[in-house]
């Protein structure tokens, strides 16, 4: 079953750095297949890449200003994907939430994203030294030692190498025990043909003397002649080539003299390079100081800084301020149980005094964790601020001032009301009156104890008057301290607006604590205006309390019953602080981050409580009637409406730190679980052992494929017929594949060897064998019979042993041709299936070289040669880089994922184009979408050339013209009235009209379209302005969409005016200024003499040329003229062994006869463009 494949069809571009909401644009109807995205440079093809790989992958880094939407389809399954900034969102056709796939992959990224740029800096970084190109090959495939894993597959590796070794030093033994045999058998023959020499001489006298005599030295001279062929023949080639390498060496030395004084040239030339190059860095530095010089800002910000850690220092001694006055409190509280013997006030305010002190012991655990926050702040504004730029740094020192100015504000009121705290400011009035309370209090309950009821019951009240009256001035100070409501509001916003100007490119963005920090000051002080609003509704219910009490006294005198001191007194106590403490609750309990929708939920919800505000009430006024006065009770009802809201706030406060708690908590455990499995594994990170898990997952089917070649090598070598004893230690089950297939090479390059060697001397025996039959035939004219015979008989068995040795030697051969076929089979046995592959296409790109794996090392094979990866060219490198990323993306079994390149056809010539195109093609027939981009027509041409509808090809640059033609209205612009040519010529109809001549150094896509016109054309002309097309940029765009005359023979004459303008340019030079002239170094010629040419220069219209052709002008001399020539010549001004104008016609005509054949009236306009085209 097919793994499911994961294709784009629709990409829409909202925003991206660099393409704001105004500039974006939409992809859409990608194909599943290839598709070819092109389009000039800057049009935004890396964004569109960008955005792909943004909408794939959730864990990669969006940064800010990034909007992006895609249609998807996930193994045929259509899913909608959103990003905004870092999310990364994913839904089905109905709307339901998709976990995004594949989610995260950071190590296999970089596997589907192939730009030629990259392999050609892979490949230039390891030859600038960082390591061989085999080792950067191996890095490629994940960095595994693959000789390390085959040792480990197999532990008894080093004993049959070891084995393997003894076997070819007895196979060394028995090849020189058969030199040694050879040499023997060529003496024995030597030692024949002495005999024979002698057996002649001794035939001489009989009959046939002269024809033995004459077969004798036959004979002795074909021994002479096999002797030197053995002796010389490997001397000839070298005796024949001297007198022609003699002859080649002097030029070949000049040759290589040359070529080094180029390259010492070059060299210079590189360094002068690099010397400008460091001078215009230095030159940018100098530059962008005098542009940004900001000592003072840095200074200022540092002391923003510093102040910043002052307030978190000031604002941790608070909290120590606080839970010291918390603990004293609770100390007198609990030093004091008599207190609770004079009234039932006392406890209530007892305990509250120590829920403040629980409050301030959170209270300083908050001020410690915001001084940790301002202090990382802090330390990453110092970093960050010396390299930001100048408008970034001027809006964040603003934002650093406002957060100072604000913070000075609550400094404020906590020095006044100290409403930051739970504790109030205790003034001396207070103290003076809560000293006094203690004391009557001290002396009632001493009078008390002796019996004295009357007096200790009048210091008993006078006690508990002094302390409501304390009590009443701590609850309710003066704010005339505070800022005025309008002018915090005011503040407040100031801050919102600088906060929310801090856009792109600001170091608020570039650094989220920051922005974090200030979002939380801004919800800080939105959240005290709030509280400052509910502080007035209290301040109102304390009115209304006192005017509700001041009603009740007359109410309870109307109904005639009489409040007496003593008596009454705790009651009323006991209601007023009920009171005190309902305001008190509220304020404690209302949270620091209540809003402007609190207040207002408060306000809707007053109707609604009221009913249960007034039986809590009533229980407390002990049944007594409201008044009919309805100001007391819409008082009442606005200060107790928000305490159910408050309490639920502290409620949910409570119940968010419980989860923050159990949260960090489970961190903890889950970290130190993950601790103990990276150190179980050895691994020292998680990304370490996901790799680790990932290398055993891809290795352990390379295991059994090592396993199942050892069988199948053992087969097949079993199965060969006639081999050679000497073998035998090669077959040993046992041995892996890899140590066999070293045996086999070296086995294979000694027989080579030998086999070479063997077929010089068959060569040089059957030379012999063919003199020999000659003499045989000359001696049937001569010999008797008996002579014949034995002749005969000796030159029989002089055939047999030749033959004998030609079988042998055919044997060897046989046996070497087998060994290399078998050393092939197992060496494409023994690769992995992704080594196979990247082979298949490594061979596919080049037609020649395959990939293999010997020894630890990576070599490219061709035929029985075998090449260093470093030995090859740069662009077979850059293929081979490119056939194994293929094949590592071919080898992804999860998902099928897109594969996105980037010109890689750049570096390669039209065959190897085809056979990478071909092998992608191949690759998107099994269902992997393909993005191509690039910015050259003649690869897009290409892949049209070689797959034709199989690829999608999208002009991204149409896309865009498309995407603003559908935001702006459309802009329609009146057509020129031009006048009709009225019967004259077409020089003349464009001198009238007004347009312009052709120009050497103007760019021709900006020059006027009449220029490409011949005579008899004036009313086409007239067309082409009234379109208008006024420039040969939009002709050449209006000429490719029109069919018929004359539009063909217009585009061949702009390829033949673009050939003019090169060769007028490279050879009539260009005009000369004055100011160029006064500023040229001409030796030590003052300005007094430069200014003498001034005139002939002006004369001859800053044609140089023309005004050293005219000869010497008046007032200069030859030596003046010289210099000048001499400096035009070399700053390119001037080129005196230029072409003509008449010769650039001439040039013309041979170089452009296939555009324009010879009698086309269209030389016409090329005549006139080379005749009056301005320099």
């Amino acid at each position: 079953m097919p793994e499911p494949a994961f294709r784009f069809t629709d990409v829409h571009v909202r925003a991206m750095p660099g393409f704001p909401y105004a500039e974006g644009f939409s992809v859409e109807g990608l194909g599943p297949g290839v598709n070819v995205i092109h389009g000039p440079n800057e049009i935004g093809k890396s964004t569109l890449g960008r955005a792909m790989q943004l909408l794939l992958w959730a864990d990669l880094a969006a940064g800010p200003g990034v909007h992006l939407e895609a249609r998807v389809e996930v193994g045929g399954a259509p899913e909608s994907r959103s990003r905004h900034l870092e999310e990364l969102e994913a839904q089905d056709p109905a709307g339901a939430s998709l976990p995004p796939r594949p989610g995260k992959g950071a190590a296999l990224r970089s596997r589907y994203q192939v730009a030629l740029q990259d392999l050609l800096q892979r490949e230039a970084g390891e030859q600038d030294g960082k390591g061989e190109f085999s080792q950067a090959l191996a890095r490629e495939v994940h960095g595994v030692d693959l000789e390390a894993l085959r040792r480990a597959v197999n532990p008894a590796a080093d004993v049959l190498v070891r084995g393997r070794n003894a076997a070819l030093d007895a196979q060394r033994s028995a090849w020189a025990a058969l030199e040694e045999k050879r040499r023997a058998q060529s003496e024995d023959r030597d030692l024949e043909a002495r005999i024979e020499a002698l057996q002649a001489s001794l035939d001489r006298e009989t009959g046939l003397r002269e024809a033995c005599a004459r077969i004798a030295a036959l004979d002795r001279a074909l021994e002479a002649a096999a002797a030197r062929i053995r002796c010389e023949a490997p001397l000839l080639p070298f005796g024949e080539a001297a007198p022609r390498l003699r002859t080649i060496h002097p030029r070949t030395a000049g040759d290589l003299k040359a070529r080094r004084q180029a390259l010492a040239e070059a060299g210079d030339a590189a360094r002068a390079l690099e010397a400008r190059r460091e001078g215009r860095m230095a030159e940018r530095a100098a530059l962008a100081l005098a542009r940004d010089p900001s000592p003072g800002d840095l200074a200022r910000a540092q002391k923003l800084l510093d102040d910043l850690l002052l307030q978190g220092e000031a604002l941790a001694a608070a909290g120590e301020e606080a839970r010291a006055a918390g603990e004293a409190l609770r100390a007198w509280a609990e030093s004091a149980p008599w207190l609770g013997a004079v009234g039932e006030t006392l406890p209530p305010i007892t305990d509250r005094m120590l829920a403040e002190a629980a409050t301030l012991a959170h209270a300083l655990e908050d001020a410690r964790a915001e001084q940790a926050a301002w202090t990382a702040l802090a330390t990453d504004l110092r970093r960050r601020l010396p390299e930001a730029p100048a408008a970034s740094r001027a809006r964040v020192l603003r934002l650093l001032e406002a957060w100072l100015a604000a913070d000075a504000r609550r400094q404020a009121r906590r020095e006044a009301l100290g409403r930051d705290l739970p504790l109030r400011r205790i003034t001396p009035a207070i103290a003076g009156a809560s000293a006094a309370a203690l004391v009557a209090l001290s002396a009632a309950a001493f009078t008390l104890a002796k019996g004295q009821v009357a007096a200790g019951g009048l210091l008993a009240l006078a006690g508990l008057a002094a302390l409501g009256y304390a009590l009443q001035a701590l609850v309710r100070q003066d704010p005339s301290t505070f800022l005025s409501l309008a002018e915090e509001e005011r503040a407040c916003l100031a801050l919102q607006a600088d906060l929310a100007g801090a856009g792109v490119g600001d170091l608020a963005w570039e650094a989220p604590a920051v922005r974090l920090r200030l979002e939380d000051l801004l919800a800080q002080e939105a959240a005290w205006l709030d509280r400052q609003r509910l502080d007035q509704l209290l301040r109102t219910a304390d009115d209304a309390a006192d005017a509700a009490r001041q009603s009740r006294r007359r109410l309870l005198a109307d109904q005639g019953r009489a409040v007496p001191g003593l008596g009454e007194g705790p009651a009323l106590l006991d209601v007023e602080g009920y009171l005190r403490l309902v305001v008190e609750e509220v304020r404690t309990l209302q949270g620091l981050r209540v809003r402007q929708d609190t207040a207002r939920a408060a306000a809707q919800a007053r109707q609604t409580a009221w009913t249960a505000l007034e039986a809590e009430v009533r229980t407390f006024l002990g049944g007594f009637a409201l008044p009919a006065d309805p100001e007391p009770r819409a008082a009442l009802e606005a200060a107790l409406a928000p305490l159910r809201r408050a309490l639920d706030l502290q409620r949910e406060r409570l119940d968010l730190d419980r989860d923050l708690d159990a949260a960090g908590a489970a961190e903890v455990r889950a970290g130190a679980a993950l601790a103990e499995l990276l150190a179980d594994y050895g691994a020292p990170d998680a990304a370490g052992l996901e790799a680790l898990v990932r290398a055993w997952a891809d290795w352990r089917p390379l295991q059994d494929a090592f396993e199942a070649a050892d069988a199948t090598l053992l087969a097949h070598l079993r199965a060969g017929a006639g081999l050679p004893a000497e073998a035998a230690p090669f077959l040993d089950p046992a041995e892996p594949p890899a140590d066999r297939l070293a045996a086999l090479d070296a086995r294979r390059d000694a027989l080579a060897a030998d086999l070479g060697r063997l077929q010089e001397e068959l060569g040089a025996l059957e030379a012999r064998r063919e003199e020999l039959l000659k003499a045989k035939v000359a001696l049937k004219a001569y010999a008797t019979q008996a002579e014949l015979a034995s002749a005969a008989a000796r030159h029989e068995e002089t055939l047999r042993a030749l033959e004998d040795q030609r079988l042998g030697l055919l044997s060897r051969r046989a046996l070497a041709l087998v060994l290399d076929r078998q050393a092939r089979l197992a060496d494409t046995l023994d690769r992995p299936p992704v080594l196979q592959r990247a082979s298949d296409h490594f061979l596919a790109f080049t037609g020649r070289y395959e990939l293999t794996f010997t020894e630890g090392r990576f070599l490219a094979r061709e035929g029985a040669t075998r090449l260093e990866l470093d030995q090859l060219s740069e662009g077979t490198r850059v293929q081979l880089l490119l056939a194994v990323r293929l094949a590592f993306v071919e080898k992804e079994e999860t998902l099928r994922l897109p594969l996105f390149l980037d010109e890689i056809l750049g570096n390669s010539d039209d065959a190897r184009s085809g056979d990478i195109v071909r092998a992608v093609l191949a690759l998107a027939a099994t269902g992997r979408q393909v993005f191509y981009f690039t910015a050259q027509m003649d690869e897009v041409n290409r892949w049209r050339e070689i797959a034709g509808d199989q690829v999608r090809v999208v002009d991204l640059a149409a896309v865009r013209r498309k995407s603003a033609a559908a935001r702006r209205p459309v802009e329609v612009r009146p057509r020129p009235e031009v006048p009709a040519p009225a019967g004259r010529g077409l020089e003349a109809y464009a001198r009238d009209l007004g347009l312009p001549g052709p120009a050497v150094h103007v760019d021709l896509s900006r020059q006027h379209p009449w220029l490409v016109l011949v005579p008899g054309e004036e009313d086409l002309l007239a067309q082409w302005l009234a379109i208008p097309i006024d420039t040969l940029g939009l002709l050449r765009r209006h000429a490719r969409q029109m069919e018929g005359a004359p539009y063909p023979r217009v585009l061949a004459t702009l390829q033949v005016l673009e050939t003019a303008q090169r060769l007028l340019a490279a050879n009539l030079g260009r005009r000369l200024a004055p100011r160029e002239l006064l500023e040229a170094p001409l030796g030590t010629y003052r300005r007094a003499t430069k200014e003498k040419f001034l005139p002939a220069l002006a004369a001859a219209e800053g044609d140089i040329g023309r005004l050293l052709a005219q000869g010497v002008p008046a007032g200069l001399k030859q030596e003046h003229l010289d210099a000048l020539g001499a400096w035009a010549e070399a700053e390119g001004v001037w080129n005196p062994h230029g072409l003509t104008r008449d010769e650039i016609r001439v040039e013309l005509r041979g170089r452009c006869q296939d555009l324009l054949p010879a009698g086309d009236p269209a030389w016409a306009a090329v005549d006139r463009f080379v005749d009056g085209a301005a320099v």
